[in-house]
This record gives C-alpha cells, structure tokens and sequence, in this order.
C-alpha cells in the first residue's frame, strides 16, 4: 500500500489551547489506544493557513472524494458547534472555529517563550493554574495528513510536534466543568443562623443522667 499524503511541520499562532492534559498524558478515547494531543481555537488568518494545508492534501489523497463532504472528514469545525466554546467567546474575541491536533504515541514538545521545556507538575501559587491550560496563548508546529480507515472512512487530520507557549489568556471551562459565579449567579445569600432557645423540658446543654442506686442483694443463708 502506498503511503498516504501528507504535508511537513509548518508552524501557526497564536491560537489557544484547549484540552491541554493530553499534551502531557496520552488518553485513550472509546477504547483506542492512548494519544496525545490537544485542541486549537483559532481566528480566520490561522483557519486560512491551516485550509491551504489541508485543500492540497485532501485533494492529492482522495481526487474523486473530496468535493463530498460526507465522505471526506476536515478537520476545522466552527466555534458554534461546541456550546461550551460558545458560552465562552466573549472572552476568545476573534475565535471562528477549532480544530483537534494529534500526536499519536509520541509526546509533542512544550517549550516556553525560551524555548526551554515546560513541566507539567508545576503550579503558579497566586492563580492556581499550571503553566499550559486551556485558554492560554501559543504557536504550534502542526502538520496535515490524510488517511483511508476501514471504521474511521477517509479524511484529514492535523498532528502536532511542538507548541511554544506565547501568552496567558482567559482560562476556559473545559468537559464537565461550569463556571461557580454564573451558575449560582440568582441563589440569595444563606440567612444568618438563629440562636437555638430551648423549649420546655430541655436544657441548653445535656446534663448527665444520675445514676439508680440499686442496693446490694444479701444472698439468703443456708442452714
């Protein structure tokens, strides 16, 4: 079989990160096998780099297919097809869309602005966050493949080699999480507790209960 398409590393940003755990930490998602990886939220200068890529590719690995949407997956997707990017992007002003990168087995590079790596287990003591998380600003060296699966059917990706970090930004509400000050936003505030006043037959604090005298039982003597 000969090998399918693909494009060398070119590098795009800044973008935000998203889902940043799977650049340190390989998943595997319905039973696959483990991958690293991330997802871009990018504006529409980016989004043109990238579909340049990704035009060329598609139409190299599937001629006939490729026009068809239903039969060849892209790997851009609009900002409007994820709510929770939606609820968000007041906060990403210039977001369009995103797209998910893929390392496979291999672990993509983190470097800082430096160029010298990022560890994961490091924690900024003021705002809690690591130094890569969702939200947050970086150039990514991504390439773009095709490929032809028998469940998968035929389409193309984008892989990721590299992310340099470039800013802070907003952090985003990622998977499962919400946003506390929104979500409890119209909840009034707890009344202040009230003092207890004790009721007849009680006390304001447990009193031990005195103990029985019970005498002692003289056994009856025997004669």
């Amino acid at each position: 079989m000969s090998q399918m398409p693909r494009s060398e590393n070119f590098t795009v940003g800044p973008v935000r990160l998203s889902y940043t755990d799977t650049l340190f930490e390989a998943r595997s998602i319905n039973g696959s096998e483990p991958k690293f990886g991330c997802t871009i939220l990018m504006e529409e200068t980016v989004r043109q780099q990238i579909d340049q890529q990704v035009e060329a590719i598609g139409r190299a690995a599937f001629p006939q297919e490729w026009d068809t949407p239903q039969r060849c997956k892209k790997p851009i997707r609009l900002l409007a097809e994820k709510p929770n990017y939606v609820q968000q992007a007041g906060s990403m002003p210039g977001v369009v869309c995103f797209a998910s990168l893929s390392a496979g087995k291999y672990q993509p590079q983190v470097v800082d602005g430096d160029r010298q790596p990022i560890p994961l287990n490091v924690t900024d003591p003021t705002t809690g966050l690591k130094p890569i998380y969702g939200g947050c600003q970086a150039y990514v060296s991504i390439s773009v493949f095709s490929y032809r699966h028998p469940q998968g059917g035929l389409g193309v990706s984008l892989g990721v080699s590299a992310v340099l970090k470039y800013a802070d930004g907003t952090p985003l509400i990622e998977g499962g999480q919400v946003d506390v000050q929104s979500a409890f936003v119209n909840v009034p505030a707890a009344p202040p507790a009230a003092a207890m006043v004790p009721t007849q037959g009680m006390t304001s604090a447990a009193q031990p209960t005195p103990a029985t005298f019970i005498p002692p039982v003289t056994p009856a003597p025997h004669y």
